[in-house]
């Protein structure tokens, strides 16, 4: 039995939505190109079904937007509000707004 979040989800191929099929076609096209100056194209196809298989695994058991977070933790600074606590210091009002 499916849940209902599978059922309600707009995807195409084994979980993937359109996004997805065309990021894998992209990461195709672009390590394709990059190997095959070296001479290790055929490479490629096995690293994109690698990549496609562990994307699939991730669309079909994951949350939705998963991805999207994970990359943003790990590429975003750790201090979210900086740019509040600069403000707040700029302006003199960081022991005005602990009271």
């Amino acid at each position: 039995m499916k849940t209902s979040r599978i059922l309600n989800e707009k995807s195409g191929f084994m979980g993937l939505g359109v996004f997805d099929l065309a990021g894998v076609a992209y990461f195709l096209i672009i390590t394709h190109s990059l190997l095959e100056k070296i001479g290790l194209e055929i490479l490629s196809f096995f690293i994109t079904a690698v990549l496609s298989i562990f994307l699939i695994q991730v669309r079909l058991t994951k949350r939705p937007k998963f991805i999207r977070d994970v990359l943003k933790y790990y590429l975003l600074p750790k201090n979210m509000n900086h740019q509040k606590t600069f403000k707040l210091n700029f302006l003199g009002l960081k022991n005005a707004s602990a009271n």
